[in-house]
């Protein structure tokens, strides 16, 4: 009898050690720390993470997810900076200027996904970057005239121009039309639709044109028009 007590006892023992061990064993999230935005731009920013527990199973992916709300998710904006413990570092892009953040460090193993402690930043106010349009006009060829007094107007789209829904009108001057033609200051850098007209003894002339702004520069073209 003493015996059969003496084998349950040690059997007791053995499950309760596997069942301990194998608890403590058992696969958990990973654990990690954010680290701070640096390089911070009115679109993007630098951040990372640093991995200090794996969870007990292989890092698949890691990275940064940020929103602006706060407890960001993978279900929101993230990098992708591959696999393994190594410590990363994380680009942001697509920011928009004047808008606070918040960002978190993530990596996932096949137990889930373990988030690092939660930061904030600001971008700053964005610089909107100009150029300007001048407009020449010519009557009937490229060697035709140079046309004083020529209504111009600038369009955002091809079918505003065709509706005449214009966004700004400019003449170009009466003397010296071959030297300084219609300007529109401080433009966005975007494509513009042009039509320039006037009228005279023979009708009523009119041309159109497409152009790109060059930002920081003057953007010069000649419009050619016909009756």
């Amino acid at each position: 009898m003493k015996k059969g007590f003496n084998n349950l006892l040690v059997i007791s023992v053995v499950i309760s050690f596997l069942s301990i061990n194998s608890c403590n064993n058992k696969d958990v999230v990973p654990v990690l720390e954010t680290t701070p935005a640096s390089n911070i731009t009115s679109n993007s920013a630098s951040s990372g993470g640093s991995i200090k527990k794996d969870g007990g199973s292989q890092i698949w992916e890691k990275g940064i997810c940020w929103s602006t709300s706060p407890n960001p998710t993978t279900n929101d904006q993230i990098t992708n900076d591959g696999t393994g413990v190594e410590e990363y570092t994380s680009a942001l892009t697509n920011l928009t200027p004047n808008t606070t953040y918040y960002l978190r460090a993530y990596a996932s193993n096949t137990t889930g996904t373990g988030y690092g402690d939660e930061l904030t930043f600001t971008t700053p106010e964005g610089t909107v970057e100009t150029g300007d349009l001048e407009i020449f006009v010519r009557e009937n060829t490229a060697s035709g005239p140079y046309v004083g007094e020529a209504r111009v107007r600038i369009y955002l789209s091809l079918e505003d121009r065709n509706n005449d829904n214009f966004i700004e009108t400019q003449y170009t001057p009466k003397d010296d039309p071959s030297v300084n033609g219609a300007v529109f200051k401080d433009l966005t850098y975007k494509k513009y639709y042009i039509r320039a007209d006037y009228t005279n003894g023979q009708g009523i002339w009119m041309g159109v044109a497409e152009t790109f702004i060059t930002l920081g520069q003057t953007k010069k073209v000649t419009i050619i028009t016909v009756l």
